[in-house]
């Protein structure tokens, strides 16, 4: 399917700039260094997915790349925000290199394994393709360009540089249920700027915004 290319710098959505200083990429980046995420053991002998959680300085802040999924009939998770990346494929020699051809594929964004500053904790979740468990790793990356040139393929709506200090101010933080079946589930959830943070990738992040409060400011 031929890629949709968005006006030049596709969406740029700002949050609110939380005063005084802020910690840096290079502070964030050394904590990442020290920090030691959970790893799923037998992670080899399932289903195996990676992610890539990419990070700019940009004017309003310290801020991580998101993605809208396209809308997609039967998937229910499309429409959602989260991280570019994917399963693994046959061609992939690591875990890192999957979230850098994801990366790459889903948004034009080209990022190496040269750019990672860390990782996070696995996460144990359900294949799209059949019912079986699969886990997802996430790998943090320097973004090389701020206002890179979008090149959407047919898997996302939209890009969103989401600031880590909307995250880390807990006043920001709501609510939703989500059902399974029948039964409600309170859920935490960001709303920012008319797009809804939720689940798998929340998690995601609340991992990096506790790593993002400890560093000096």
């Amino acid at each position: 399917m031929a890629r949709k290319r968005p006006p030049p710098g596709g969406l740029f959505l700002s949050g609110t700039r939380v005063s005084g200083a802020e910690p840096a990429l290079a502070d964030l980046a050394d904590r990442l260094s020290r920090h030691r995420p959970w790893r799923l053991p037998g992670r080899r002998r399932i289903d195996r997915a990676a992610v890539a959680v990419v990070l700019a300085e940009r004017p309003e802040g310290l801020s991580v790349l998101l993605v809208r999924r396209a809308e997609r009939e039967g998937d229910p998770w499309s429409g959602d925000m989260g991280f570019p990346g994917g399963r693994l494929q046959s061609d992939d020699d690591r875990t890192v290199a999957a979230a850098c051809r994801e990366c790459r594929e889903e948004t034009g964004l080209v990022i190496s394994p040269a750019d990672r500053i860390g990782r996070l904790s696995d996460r144990l979740t359900r294949s799209h393709a059949r019912p079986r468990p699969m886990v997802v790793t996430p790998y943090v990356f320097a973004a090389r360009d701020a206002e890179p040139e979008w090149d959407l393929n047919h898997e996302v709506r939209e890009t969103l540089w989401l600031p880590l200090a909307f995250l880390a101010d807990r006043r920001n933080r709501g609510r939703m249920l989500w059902r399974i079946g029948p039964v409600p589930l309170p859920m935490p959830r960001y709303d920012y700027r008319g797009r809804r943070v939720w689940g798998l990738t929340l998690l995601m992040l609340d991992e990096l915004v506790r790593l993002y409060r400890r560093v000096p400011s």
